[in-house]
C-alpha cells in the first residue's frame, strides 16, 4: 500500500493491492457489465446484441483511456464502443485542511494517538 501510494503506476504494487478484495475499487479503473440485451425469442439466435459497461473511473484517467481500452479488449471492429451520456474526468479529490482537522480531532478525543488517514470510496 505504501509503494502504491507513492506511485500509482507501479504495476507491481497495483497488481498485489489487485488481489486483496476491499482494494479492488480503490487502486484501478473498474469496469462491469450492468445490462444486457438480446434476442427476441427463447428458440432463435439472436440479431444483435447490446451490454452497457459501467466504470469506475480511477483519478487521473481519462475517459478515452478507458474507452480504448475497452476497444483492444474487446478487439472487435465490428463492435461499437459509444460512450453515453458525457462523463468527465476527475482527479482525486482534493484534501481540506480544515475537515482533517476535525476529523482527527474528533478521533483523538476517543482514540488519542491513533493515525488517522485519507481513504478513497470507490
Amino acid at each position: 500500500m505504501a509503494r502504491f501510494s507513492e506511485d500509482p503506476d507501479d504495476e507491481w504494487a497495483a497488481n498485489i493491492l489487485w488481489t486483496q478484495p476491499g482494494e479492488v475499487g480503490v487502486t484501478r479503473t473498474t469496469c462491469v457489465a450492468t445490462m444486457l440485451k438480446a434476442g427476441h425469442a427463447e428458440n432463435a439466435l439472436p440479431q444483435s446484441a447490446t451490454a452497457t459497461v459501467n466504470c469506475r473511473v480511477f483519478p487521473g484517467v481519462t475517459v478515452e483511456e478507458v474507452q480504448q481500452t475497452l476497444k483492444q479488449v474487446v478487439a472487435d471492429e465490428n463492435l461499437e464502443i459509444k460512450v453515453i451520456g458525457d462523463p468527465k474526468t476527475s482527479p482525486a479529490s482534493p484534501l481540506r485542511e480544515d475537515v482533517i482537522s476535525a476529523v482527527t480531532k474528533a478521533v483523538h478525543a476517543r482514540y488519542p494517538g491513533i493515525p488517522v488517514i485519507t481513504y478513497m470510496a470507490p
